[in-house]
């Protein structure tokens, strides 16, 4: 006669379940560990950023490259009473590395090779940073040869968005908060060297403005204005007008927009 070893079921039910759940499980758990791990010992760039002394803080959570080139490093802090802090690290053409830590207020801390050059009151609170995607770029704004610092200011559901422009002045070798490049809400095409933004007004994208700037002495230079507006909810026809910079002068036109 059969017994039925209870023992036995068991262990071998506690054997299927570990290969099937916890073994799968604990691979992809290191395989990810290991990945950051390789990620972060691969960047000597940011090895030596400079970190807050608080000691409440806990590591870095993670670090992201943004598609403009500035590193840009998210500390999650738990400690109740404190919001995100922001730091980002960039290399200019000459292998300056500057490194610039937002407070998560209106502090910008800026440091040159890992030493503290300047702090700076910003004139506006950006946004709380949290999960923002892109909260600091590197961009050369004024097309100069040189990377400026945008910090975001503002972001919509409709995709709008603009940023704080700090600009990098080659002779002071320091970085300059621009109102003038930071009005425009736009961002630079480094291949016509224009600045252009587009700002969602409603009417499912329908109602818009877009505005174009060229760079002359290191000053924005609007060019072309175009803003679009609902006229007729029926037939969804809207106006479109534009303003060209000719010769001087803006010249207007006007024209009808059905969808």
């Amino acid at each position: 006669m059969i017994t039925f070893n209870e023992v036995t079921w068991y262990s071998k039910l506690a054997t299927i379940i570990f290969f099937i759940g916890v073994l799968p499980s604990l691979t992809f758990y290191l395989g990810v560990r290991y990945e950051e791990v390789r990620r972060i010992s691969d960047m000597q760039t940011v090895q030596n950023i400079p970190t807050s002394a608080s000691s409440e803080k806990p590591p870095i959570a993670f670090i992201r490259f943004s598609t403009e080139g500035c590193v840009e490093i998210a500390r999650e802090y738990l400690a109740k009473g404190v919001r995100n802090e922001r730091m980002c690290a960039l290399t200019m053409s000459d292998d300056r590395l500057y490194t610039f830590r937002y407070d998560g207020e209106t502090t910008l801390e800026v440091y040159k090779d890992n030493a503290l050059q300047r702090t700076i009151t910003m004139p506006v609170a950006p946004l709380d940073p949290g999960s923002i995607t892109d909260f600091m770029v590197a961009a050369d704004i004024n097309f100069d040869g040189w990377k400026d610092l945008g910090i975001k200011s503002s972001e919509g559901a409709t995709g709008n968005r603009s940023y704080d422009y700090y600009l990098f002045n080659a002779q002071t070798e320091e970085f300059e908060y621009s109102k003038e490049f930071t009005d425009t809400l736009g961002f630079p095409n480094a291949e016509t060297k224009e600045i252009r933004s587009h700002w969602n007004e409603g009417c499912a994208g329908g109602c818009f403005s877009e505005r174009t700037y060229k760079v002359e002495n290191n000053t924005p230079v609007l060019i072309l204005e175009v803003e679009q507006r609902l006229v007729d909810v029926e037939n969804e026809t809207f106006i479109k007008i534009t303003k060209e910079l000719k010769d001087g002068v803006f010249v207007t036109s006007t024209s009808t927009v059905t969808y």
